[in-house]
């Protein structure tokens, strides 16, 4: 990503998007590899996560209850950041193996030059 330019990303909050950030957060937190503020609202929001980790491995963050006043969602977005700076990451590294343009860069969409 360059600098200046503000993406927009659309990020789904399931056991398939959220197991590989949540597991990356929670392995940073045990290592005390988390550099945090203080914020005492982002704290409040990850002591009221439970973990609904399934038996196949997937795990999505949670209340303990459904409808409880307690928030997560600091949590989740750090949780959708924390994803996308991971895919960023194997995004570079696949990139850098491949070495390959996107051939949309160059010639763009086929298919829609004249359609209206």
């Amino acid at each position: 990503m360059k600098l200046g330019i503000n993406n927009v990303y659309s990020v789904l909050n399931n056991q398939f998007t959220m197991t590989m950030p949540f597991n990356d957060i929670e392995s940073r937190i045990i290592e005390q590899k988390i550099i945090h503020d203080g914020n005492p609202l982002l704290a409040w929001n990850v002591e009221n996560v439970h973990g609904d980790r399934k038996a196949n491995g997937l795990i999505l963050p949670r209340k303990e209850k459904e409808h409880s006043p307690r928030k997560i969602d600091g949590f989740v977005a750090l949780c959708m950041a924390n994803g996308q700076r991971i895919n960023e990451k194997l995004g570079e590294a696949e990139s850098n193996k491949k070495n390959v343009e996107s051939p949309y860069a160059t010639r763009g969409l086929i298919g829609f030059e004249n359609s209206q």
